[in-house]
């Protein structure tokens, strides 16, 4: 957790690699428990700041699946970084 000066609240967030390579392969349901670890995460960073008078810099997102108009094999996009 940093406090730069000018009223930020920056964090590096805590994302288990268990959640983002799960061993049998990310799924629907891991994708949606990704992405909930992080917005808990958000959320604490955003009332912390909130209670700072801070305004929070938010961080990476880490997304298990990509998103497209089409059907996606394995949730990836072709060309997307594993």
């Amino acid at each position: 957790l940093l406090l730069p000066l000018g009223g930020l609240l920056v964090y590096a967030p805590d994302v288990p690699k268990a959640l983002v390579y799960p061993p049998k392969g990310m799924t629907t349901n891991g994708h949606i428990a990704l992405v909930k670890h992080q917005l808990r995460q958000i959320r604490s960073a955003l009332a912390l700041a909130q209670a700072l008078g801070r305004k929070l810099i938010l961080p990476e997102v880490t997304c298990g699946y990509d998103k497209a108009w089409f059907q996606l094999s394995g949730g990836a996009a072709p060309g997307a970084l594993a």
